[in-house]
């Protein structure tokens, strides 16, 4: 990834005084990605695919994040 973020989820997550990670990262690339709604343990196999380190609890929060901002 490490690519600039600045897409609406982004923006959230700094409204919310979080850092734009590399996890992070890869979890809004997958969200923009996905053509249709998914859960969040079909989600975390779509992002397990990618980056093995990447834990549910960091998709969690970083849903959390986005939701609440």
């Amino acid at each position: 990834m490490g690519k600039r973020c600045d897409n609406i989820w982004c923006k959230k997550i700094k409204t919310a005084g979080a850092k734009i990670t590399e996890p992070r990262q890869v979890i809004i690339h997958t969200l923009q990605q996905v053509k249709k709604h998914m859960t969040v343990e079909e989600l975390y196999i779509r992002i397990r695919k990618i980056d093995k380190t990447i834990g549910l609890a960091t998709i969690y929060r970083t849903l959390d994040l986005i939701q609440k901002n």
